[in-house]
């Protein structure tokens, strides 16, 4: 009954986290998009009427505030996804095509309040803005691409689910059922060049056209070294996330259930229970692929989990406006170096306050244990 009652627990607080990460993920896509689009006040803020007299496209002028306002928003992408519990990658691209959106409907609002006397002016002005907006679009989604990429490499993709099956092969050694998986197995289904970690042989692959992955790993059964474990976690691998996926399940049962039967046709292999997936084989299978998810920060997104909401959305706003500063400072407004320091101390005591605190009630939670 108590198991029960911890299972339902646990699934309303994960329900609860999914929530406010969906919802962080919003606000902190249209913050990140307002501040971009009022960085680019150099362009919305031109007057428009020399664009009636010839067809031209506004460049950018300044290149290191535009390096800037590509790059320095790159702390806030990657520090907000972390800060999310479960993590959610703030897309680069995403708000980059939101911002060419607003920027365009400020640049049509200031055309058309415009006082146009010929219709030759109307339509150089219609080219040039056209061909302005094109350029600029162009420029920021491709940029938004490189960024994203930049984050989704730093980041590492969210984790949503995975679909994990093990089967028990009796009476047959790992290196046995090793053998039935050779080379031209392996290479017919486009599978990497296996290896082994401790005891478990690992392979896998990843169709570029489906997005589908299979992880593969094969190890003795717990307490019977004569027995096989064949771990099997099959998964679609997204730009964003990982997530259990029909196509990628039904590739893994026909490549592995397939297989399996050759193994020895006298005896079926026997599918592992979802409760019982506690062999060397089944969690190797399990971690390769949750490997995908693991940020190349490592030890860091796994403390951010333990801040307080309440000290993240502190993180998440002094990252903004260390950004807002930095960008106003290159765009000439002012000189913020001081502030902009007295934010990053700010920033250090909000990340390390609640980190001290977890690892003081941890420690205290271990010596009530001893």
């Amino acid at each position: 009954m108590k198991t029960q009652k911890s299972t339902i627990v646990d699934t309303v607080e994960e329900l609860v986290n999914k929530g406010n990460s969906a919802l962080g993920f919003i606000v902190a896509t249209f913050l990140i998009m307002g501040l971009q689009v009022a960085a680019l006040i150099p362009l919305t803020s031109l007057p428009l009427e020399f664009l009636m007299t010839e067809s031209v496209i506004i460049y950018p002028t300044n290149i290191p505030y535009l390096v800037a306002y590509f790059t320095i928003p790159l702390f806030f992408y990657i520090g907000v996804s972390l800060l999310l519990n479960p993590k959610r990658i703030i897309s680069p691209l995403l708000a980059q095509i939101g911002t060419i959106a607003l920027v365009t409907i400020i640049l049509a609002f200031k055309a058309s309040m415009i006082s146009i006397s010929t219709s030759d002016q109307m339509m150089v002005l219609i080219q040039s803005l056209a061909s302005t907006i094109a350029f600029w679009a162009m420029l920021l989604v491709e940029a938004g691409v490189i960024q994203l990429l930049f984050v989704r490499w730093v980041v590492g993709l969210s984790f949503d689910n995975v679909d994990r099956e093990s089967y028990l092969v009796e009476g047959k050694s790992p290196q046995d059922v090793i053998v039935y998986f050779g080379k031209i197995f392996l290479a017919t289904h486009h599978f990497e060049k296996p290896r082994q970690q401790s005891s478990v042989w690992i392979t896998k692959r990843f169709d570029t056209r489906s997005k589908s992955s299979l992880v593969i790993a094969i190890g003795e059964q717990v307490g019977n070294p004569k027995n096989s474990i064949i771990g099997t976690v099959a998964f679609r691998r997204g730009m964003y996330v990982i997530k259990k996926d029909e196509t990628s399940s039904a590739i893994r049962d026909e490549i592995i259930r397939g297989k399996l039967l050759e193994i020895d046709p006298s005896r079926k292999p026997i599918k592992v229970s979802s409760e019982n997936l506690n062999d060397n084989a089944s969690i190797i299978a399990f971690e390769e692929a949750r490997d995908i998810t693991i940020s190349k920060l490592g030890t860091i997104s796994e403390k951010t989990r333990d801040i307080p909401l309440f000290f993240k959305i502190l993180i998440s706003g002094t990252l903004l406006a260390i950004i807002a500063l930095t960008l106003l400072q290159l765009l000439g407004y002012g000189y913020f170096t001081e502030l902009i320091a007295t934010l990053i101390i700010a920033l250090v005591l909000e990340i390390g306050l609640p980190l001290r605190d977890e690892l003081q009630n941890r420690l205290s939670k271990r010596k009530a244990e001893a």
